[in-house]
């Protein structure tokens, strides 16, 4: 295979995921080409019997692309910050949306500085 045949090392559902994927690859210096984008904005019911969105890219690039892809997401905060009281920050987040009109994304959290350095 030669080395500038395009190769598939990502298939996706959606537009946006496509995006994102494509922005992560060019971000990282792999090029990228995307084929079946267009089914998208013409009818994005069809993905899926189409085989989506693939992302392509030169065979020599392709064990790096997938390596990219393959690397764990980092973790969320609000998640975490969130299932520590749950009940409390939904009844918060609920009470600032009735109140003030507007969905506030902010989770209560009680954390303990630990940037703080002690001087002896």
């Amino acid at each position: 295979m030669a080395s500038d045949a395009l190769v598939t090392v990502a298939v996706c559902y959606g537009y946006p995921a496509a995006a994102v994927t494509q922005s992560a690859l060019e971000a990282e210096g792999i090029p990228v080409t995307v084929v079946g984008g267009a089914f998208a904005s013409l009818d994005w019911r069809l993905l899926s019997a189409l085989g989506g969105i693939e992302i392509r890219t030169a065979a020599r690039d392709a064990e790096l692309a997938r390596a990219r892809l393959a690397g764990d997401s980092p973790p969320l905060r609000e998640s975490r910050a969130f299932w520590a009281a749950p009940i409390r920050n939904a009844a918060t987040f609920f009470l600032m949306f009735y109140i003030a009109g507007v969905a506030v994304p902010f989770w209560i959290r009680r954390t303990v500085p630990t940037d703080i350095v002690e001087s002896a």
